[in-house]
């Protein structure tokens, strides 16, 4: 209950008094509060021992790899995330829905189209359309490797279009240049009936 706290007001020197007293305490650790340790070093920035953390588990879960592969990508360390998603299926890991999330944005960070598209087969069999985060997710991701078409198509198969997967496809359009497709798609988002807010507009017309 405590580390996440930690992790959320990224408090690293609590967090780390945190782990030296469950260090100290002779109960046995099991995975969830290993977990927590490895979220909590990973996104106050402590990457090393995050990685320390993980090694010496003694039972990793999926979850301890979508945290540890966050952990990479927060750093800005995408190759090692992409090495960390092949190491897990590897060892028998089946990666889930959050794993591939989680990747997608490595493959945003790396314009890696490649990956990209094997992680839209792994998700739901290639039918990650039918559910509106993983979809958004495929939206922005080949909207910012520059597939636009392949973006839209994604955006059109979504049960449910927020302003969030509108925006992936608009900004990726504005981004390459497509200032007049983006504004076309920001009318017809709202003529769809999806309102932006004000954060969204300032944000469309910066990429404008």
């Amino acid at each position: 209950t405590l580390l996440p706290a930690c992790t959320s007001l990224c408090n690293l020197a609590e967090g780390k008094r945190m782990h030296v007293h469950i260090l100290d305490e002779t109960f046995e650790l099991d995975v969830k509060v290993e977990n927590a340790l490895l979220d909590m070093h990973g996104k106050c920035g402590e990457l090393e021992l995050a990685c320390y953390v993980f090694e010496s588990m003694p039972e990793r879960d999926v979850i301890s790899w979508n945290v540890m592969a966050e952990a990479y990508i927060y750093q800005g360390q995408n190759e090692e995330a992409f090495g960390l998603f092949k190491q897990m299926q590897e060892e028998g890991i089946l990666p889930d829905e959050v794993s591939c999330i989680t990747l997608l944005s490595a493959c945003v960070n790396e314009g890696s189209l490649a990956e990209g598209k094997q992680l839209h087969c792994l998700l739901s069999g290639g039918k990650a359309e039918s559910d509106v985060i993983s979809g958004t997710a495929l939206v922005n991701m080949y909207a910012k490797c520059g597939l636009l078409g392949k973006a839209k198509e994604v955006l059109k198969e979504l049960p449910i279009r927020d302003v969030i997967s509108w925006n992936a496809l608009i900004c990726g359009y504005a981004q390459l240049g497509i200032s007049t497709k983006a504004v076309t798609l920001f009318k017809r988002m709202k003529k769809e009936g999806t309102e932006p807010e004000s954060s969204q507009v300032y944000q469309h017309s910066e990429c404008m």
